[in-house]
C-alpha cells in the first residue's frame, strides 16, 4: 500500500511542477490536474499529481503521518504500553 504525503506547488511550467515534499524537491507531471498553482497542496504517486487539496488537509495529513510514524517507532523500541502511559504522564 502507498501512502501520498501532501507537498506544496512551488513552480509551474507547463505540464510540470516543482513540488516541495519536506524532505526533497522535485518535479512531477500535471497533467492530470492542469489547473495547479503555485502554493497549491498537492498529493502525488508515480511521479504524477493525483489531488489539489486544500492546505487544512494537507497540515492535517502531515500531523498524522508523524503520529502513525511516533506509533511505529514506539512498537519498533519493544517497550510495552504501560511505559507509554508513563511516558505520556511524564509531560
Amino acid at each position: 500500500m502507498c501512502i501520498s504525503l501532501p507537498g506544496k506547488t512551488l513552480e509551474v511550467k507547463g505540464s510540470m511542477a516543482l513540488v516541495d515534499m519536506g524532505d526533497r524537491v522535485e518535479w512531477f507531471n500535471a497533467l492530470a490536474h492542469p489547473e495547479v498553482e503555485v502554493n497549491d497542496y498537492v498529493l502525488v504517486h508515480a511521479n504524477l499529481i493525483v489531488e489539489i487539496v486544500s492546505e487544512e488537509v494537507a497540515l492535517d495529513m502531515r500531523e498524522a503521518a508523524k503520529e502513525l510514524q511516533a506509533l511505529m517507532d514506539f512498537e519498533d523500541s519493544g517497550l510495552q504500553s504501560e511505559d507509554l502511559t508513563i511516558f505520556r504522564n511524564s509531560f
